[in-house]
C-alpha cells in the first residue's frame, strides 16, 4: 500500500492504542476511588455532553471532505474560505451549547435519579463539562483540517502525548483525595491543550491558512451545511445507537447499573476503535478518489479497506467473546462477571457492522451519506424503543438487546448491497475478496485461543498475556503469509500532486516536527 496510508493508519492506531491501554488500566482504580455510583455518574455526565456533539451539524465531516477536495484541486483559499465559515459557526455553537447546559444544571434533580448526597457533585460535573465545551468546540476545527490534508500521524502523536499526561493528573488528582469535579477540569483543559497544539502545527503544515472575517461566507456555509446535515442526521443516529442506552439505563433503572453496562460497553468500544482510526483514512482517500473520477480506486477501496477491518475486528471480537469473563474477572473483579452477557450481546452486532468500516468512509468521501444517514436514524429510533420495551423483561441486558437487533438488520441487509450497487459491484464478488481470507485466517486463531484458555483458565494478567500470545503468535503467522502473497498485494497509490512540493503552500517548514 501506499507508504502515507501506512503512516496515517500507524499515527491513527498510536493515539488509539494510548488511549485504550490507559484507559483499560485506568478505569478499574478510577472505578475503586468513586464507587459504583460516582463511576456511573462520570459515565452519565460524558454521555450527556457526549450529545452536544449533535450541535456539530456534521460540520467536522464537512471540512474533512472539502478540505481534502480543495488540496487534490489545489484550491487554497478555498481551505481558508471553510476554515474561517467554520470557525465563525462553532463559535455560535459554543454559546449554544452553554446555554443547554445551565437548563440541563437547574433540571438535574429531575432528569436523572441520583441520590441527594451525589447531586451537587452531578450539577458541578455537568457544569464544568458543559462549559468546557462550549469552550472547546471553536478550536476543535484545527484536528479536523489536520485530517482533511492527511495529517493522522501528527493527530494521534497529540493524542497520546495528551492521553498520558491525562492520566497522569487523574492518578495524582485521586490519591490526593480530590473527586469528580476535578476529574471534569482535567478532561477540559487537556482537550483543549491538544486542539491548541494542532493549532500550532497548522501554522506550519499550511502557512498559506487565514482564519479572518473577510473569509467568512454565507456560501460556503451552505456548502458546509448542505453535506453536513446529512451527517448531522448519521450523529443523531449514531447518539441514539450507542448513547442513549446509559441514559435510558439512568433515568429508568438505576446510576449503579451503568456501571455494569459501561464494563462491557467499553470493551466492545475499545475493539471498534481499533477499526474506525484506521478506516477513517479513507474518507479523504476516497474524496480525492471521487474528485478525480477515479471509479476503479474506489472499488479498491472498497474491497482492501473492508478486508483490513475485518482483519483487524474478526481477531478482536474472537477475544472478546472467548475471553471476556477472564478479561472482566482480572480487569475490574468477579463481582461484575454479570456483564459478560451484555459483552456478548453487542460485540456479535458491532463486528458485523465493523467489517464494513471501509464502506461508510467511502460513503463520507463520495458525498453519498444521505441513504446511510436515514437507515442509522431509522435502526437508532429502532434501538431507543427495544430498549425501553425490551428492559422491563430483560433489565440490562434488554437495553443491549435493543442496541443489537437494529444493528444486525443495518449491517446485513443495507450496508453491503447498497454499497456494490454504488460502485457498480457484483455482491458476492465483494462478498469473496473481502471476508473470504479474514474468515479463513481468524478460524485457526479463534481455535487455538479457545483450547489455552480451557486448558490455563487465566485469573491473572500474566494468564491472559500467556494466552493472548498463543493465540497472536497462530494470527501472526498467517498474517505473515498473507501479506507475503504477491497477488494480495494491492496499491493504492494517490497522485503525486497531493504530495507537498516545492510551491505547495502545505509542505512542512521541517521534515517532521513530531
Amino acid at each position: 500500500m501506499d507508504r502515507r496510508l501506512f503512516k496515517n493508519i500507524f499515527g491513527s492506531w498510536l493515539g488509539l492504542g494510548a488511549t485504550v491501554i490507559v484507559g483499560f488500566f485506568l478505569t478499574p482504580f478510577v472505578l475503586h476511588y468513586l464507587g459504583d455510583v460516582g463511576f456511573g455518574l462520570w459515565i452519565l455526565t460524558t454521555t450527556v455532553t457526549g450529545y452536544y456533539g449533535l450541535m456539530d451539524l456534521g460540520l467536522r465531516s464537512a471540512i474533512v471532505r472539502y478540505v481534502s477536495k480543495d488540496v487534490a484541486s489545489g484550491d487554497w483559499e478555498g481551505v481558508s474560505r471553510t476554515a474561517s465559515t467554520t470557525f465563525f459557526s462553532y463559535s455560535i455553537i459554543g454559546l449554544l451549547i452553554a446555554l443547554i447546559t445551565l437548563l440541563v444544571v437547574w433540571k438535574f434533580d429531575i432528569l436523572f435519579h441520583v441520590a441527594p448526597q451525589w447531586s451537587r457533585s452531578g450539577k458541578l460535573l455537568l457544569l464544568v463539562m458543559g462549559i468546557g465545551s462550549a469552550v472547546t468546540v471553536p478550536v476543535a476545527l484545527f484536528g479536523g483540517i489536520l485530517e482533511g490534508i492527511q495529517k493522522f500521524y501528527f493527530v494521534g502523536a497529540v493524542q497520546t502525548v495528551t492521553v498520558l499526561i491525562r492520566a497522569g493528573l487523574i492518578v495524582l488528582a485521586l490519591r490526593s483525595g480530590f473527586g469528580l469535579v476535578t476529574l471534569g477540569f482535567i478532561a477540559i483543559a487537556s482537550n483543549f491543550c491538544s486542539n491548541l497544539l494542532y493549532w500550532q502545527a497548522l501554522r506550519r503544515f499550511c502557512p498559506s491558512l487565514h482564519l479572518s472575517q473577510s473569509n467568512v461566507q454565507k456560501s460556503t456555509f451552505r456548502m458546509l451545511f448542505s453535506f453536513g446535515i446529512i451527517t448531522f442526521g448519521i450523529s443523531m443516529a449514531q447518539q441514539l445507537r450507542f448513547q442513549t442506552d446509559s441514559i435510558v439505563i439512568g433515568s429508568f433503572l438505576s446510576v449503579q447499573l451503568i456501571t455494569l453496562f459501561a464494563i462491557a460497553s467499553k470493551l466492545v468500544s475499545y475493539s471498534g476503535d481499533a477499526v474506525q482510526f484506521m478506516a477513517q483514512v479513507f474518507t479523504p482517500m476516497s474524496s480525492h478518489f471521487e474528485a478525480r473520477g477515479e471509479h476503479k480506486q474506489l472499488q479498491r477501496i472498497l474491497i482492501v479497506g473492508n478486508r483490513y477491518a475485518s482483519l483487524v475486528i474478526l481477531p478482536l471480537a474472537s477475544i472478546l467473546l472467548i475471553l471476556g469473563k477472564s478479561f472482566i474477572r482480572v480487569w475490574v473483579g468477579p463481582a461484575y462477571l454479570s456483564s459478560y452477557s451484555v459483552l456478548v450481546i453487542l460485540t456479535i452486532p458491532m463486528t458485523l457492522y465493523l467489517a464494513q468500516a471501509a464502506s461508510t468512509k467511502i460513503l463520507f468521501g463520495m458525498s453519498r451519506h444521505g441513504a446511510l444517514a436515514i437507515a442509522l436514524f431509522v435502526e437508532g429510533v429502532a434501538n431507543l424503543g427495544l430498549s425501553i420495551l425490551l428492559l422491563r423483561w430483560y433489565g440490562v441486558n434488554g437495553v443491549a438487546l435493543g442496541t443489537a437487533i437494529p444493528m444486525v438488520f443495518t449491517s446485513v441487509f443495507f450496508l453491503p448491497y447498497y454499497l456494490c450497487r454504488l460502485l457498480r459491484m457484483e455482491i458476492l464478488t465483494f462478498l469473496m475478496e473481502a471476508y473470504t481470507y479474514p474468515v479463513l485466517v481468524c478460524f485457526p486463531f479463534a481455535s487455538v485461543l479457545w483450547c489455552a484458555n480451557h486448558w490455563i483458565h487465566p485469573h491473572n494478567y500474566a494468564g491472559l498475556c500467556l494466552v493472548l500470545l498463543m493465540g497472536g503468535s497462530v494470527y501472526g503467522a498467517c498474517l505473515l503469509a498473507y501479506f507475503c502473497k504477491k497477488e494480495h498485494k494491492i496499491s493504492l497509490e494517490i497522485s503525486s500532486s497531493v504530495e507537498p512540493s516545492e510551491a505547495d503552500p502545505f509542505k512542512p517548514e521541517s521534515p517532521s516536527i513530531i
